[in-house]
């Protein structure tokens, strides 16, 4: 019974802390971004329903949409996390990264199936990055 109620005790210690981050890297040449933030009751499409935080980057409308959810304990932790990635700043597997070379090279990181684009147009490339560590 003792090694039963330790191992609760372990689990619920550990429940409550975060797991240590990933170290974050600034991406090279990052364009600045007009950020919005958002307290959400329910994360919006794209990003984790279960997530705590989401930022969601329009590199073609050079916006930041940083999504915390309200049921989130650590807000200011999530917020900042989020709001470096609106800065440029990416973990491992650096798919913020990813996206943005994808869109400097003009190359859509998903298929448009709602309208055809017309010759010369700009694809807007979305990145939604979450928190998972």
């Amino acid at each position: 019974m003792e090694q039963f109620v330790n191992m609760l005790l372990v689990a619920l210690m550990s429940a409550g802390q975060p797991a240590s981050p990933r170290p974050m890297v600034l991406i090279d040449n990052w364009p600045a971004l007009r950020v919005t933030e958002h307290l959400v009751a329910a994360m919006p499409a794209g990003c984790n329903p279960n997530g705590g935080g989401c930022a969601v980057i329009n590199f073609a409308e050079r916006s930041c949409d940083v999504y915390i959810a309200w049921r989130e304990p650590q807000k200011a932790v999530m917020r900042e996390r989020e709001m470096k990635r609106c800065r440029g700043y990416d973990a491992e597997p650096f798919q913020l990264r990813e996206a943005y070379v994808r869109w400097l090279s003009g190359q859509p990181c998903k298929p448009d199936k709602e309208r055809p684009r017309k010759e010369g147009e700009t694809k807007a490339v979305v990145a939604v990055a979450t928190m998972d560590d």
